[in-house]
């Protein structure tokens, strides 16, 4: 557990080009009231030593932020869009009807959560609010502790609905699964959506579920019947905020007993590409043995071992 003493003493806010001046420093001067050393700057002149990093801007990435993270400040982000996965320690979406469940899969288990006008700050503080937003926020940053590391316990798996469908694209799109995949090409909204209404509506050929832990989107898994029903193809995308967690394997074993309860296949089949050594590792871990050698794609096997059911 990350320990800062006198927390926080000194809060960084970086602001985007993009962002009015006058949200920083409603923030800041609603830090500074509260005894917080601060310091306001715009994201492109760069970063001072601080216990606290509000990024107040859109354009960060995922590592950029985990950059910061792994510095040892703590991170707030303020989003207004919930269009891709952050990691941070507060999230902070002053949009109206918005809701934790708009960041399922997308901040970190355990994140904290500011939503709805309430938090809102200038020059849209007035609106739906009540212009009290920076102090709110600045009273939660006061109050953050920083988390134990998030190691589930409960794994479980669900099948996809529709409304997964913005998180899994997020998942799909991030750089390390697109270089992992066969296709390195960005997926558009549009055809994802498509594609999943496709998916979602041939029961019989594929099986998509969302893996959780501990009641948060993770991942996703699909199988892809081949061979009439004998084989499927394994698909695993684990969500970036969950990568080093040692989910791989654990949620590869749900995936077998899935198939096994259900009948959906007697044996799964993954390829991975030969370089992909932690992939790899993830799929030994998840009891899958190497059937085909020598290739740029190997090939993993495991069996599946369907319960016999007796009659009553």
């Amino acid at each position: 557990m990350r320990a800062i003493p006198n927390f926080p003493r000194h809060v960084l806010v970086l602001s985007g080009p993009a962002v009015a001046a006058e949200r920083a420093a409603a923030l800041g001067a609603a830090l500074e009231r509260r005894g917080h050393a601060v310091t306001l700057r715009p994201e492109a002149d760069g970063l001072v030593p601080a216990d606290v990093v509000v990024a107040d801007h859109g354009e960060a990435t995922l590592a950029e932020e985990q950059a910061l993270r792994a510095n040892g400040a703590l991170l707030a982000c303020l989003d207004g869009r919930a269009d891709r996965a952050h990691a941070c320690d507060l999230l902070v979406d002053a949009a109206p009807g918005c809701g934790r469940t708009d960041y399922a899969g997308l901040i970190p288990p355990g994140a904290r959560g500011l939503f709805g006008p309430r938090y809102a700050l200038p020059p849209h503080d007035d609106e739906g609010g009540d212009a009290l937003g920076a102090e709110r926020i600045a009273a939660a940053l006061g109050s953050l502790v920083a988390a134990a590391p998030f190691w589930p316990a409960a794994v479980s798996l669900r099948p996809a609905r529709a409304a997964d469908a913005r998180r899994l694209w997020i998942w799909r799109n991030d750089p390390l699964s697109r270089a992992m995949a066969r296709s390195a090409a960005p997926v558009g909204w549009e055809g994802h959506r498509a594609w999943l209404a496709a998916r979602l509506a041939e029961r019989e050929r594929t099986r998509l579920l969302v893996a959780e832990a501990d009641g948060e989107p993770v991942g996703s898994l699909r199988l892809d019947r081949v061979r009439d029903g004998q084989e499927a193809e394994v698909t695993l995308v684990v969500s970036p905020l969950a990568r080093g967690l040692g989910l791989g394997g654990r949620l590869l074993d749900a995936l077998a007993a899935d198939a096994a309860e259900t009948g959906f296949a007697r044996r799964l089949v993954a390829t991975i590409r030969a370089d992909n050594a932690a992939g790899r590792r993830v799929l030994e871990r998840g009891g899958f043995r190497l059937a085909q050698a020598g290739t740029a794609w190997p090939r993993y096997e495991r069996t599946v071992i369907v319960p016999s059911r007796s009659a009553p």
